[in-house]
């Protein structure tokens, strides 16, 4: 069962292993799948990326929005790890 703490660790590590390249729709595809496997009500942040995605769709996945939000989503990532994650 994927939790969304386990996901967030997921992505950090994703985001780790990738650090000098930046997101494409097939590392969206990708972030999205594992979104998926969440098996519990999305929490504050992976619903914001849900929903994040939601809109890069409907933008037809434009790179220059892509790239917009890509600094963004890092330092929410991190932000949450600082203040949630690593004080549970």
């Amino acid at each position: 069962m994927m939790t969304n703490i386990d996901f967030c660790y997921w992505l950090q590590g994703y985001f780790e292993i990738g650090e000098k390249t930046h997101l494409t729709i097939d590392k969206i595809n990708t972030i999205q799948g594992m979104l998926n496997k969440i098996e519990e009500p999305l929490g504050q942040f992976t619903q914001w990326l849900a929903n994040l995605f939601q809109y890069f769709e409907e933008q037809n996945y434009q790179q220059p929005i892509i790239d917009f939000f890509e600094k963004e989503i890092k330092n929410e990532l991190n932000q949450l790890f600082h203040h949630v994650v690593e004080n549970e």
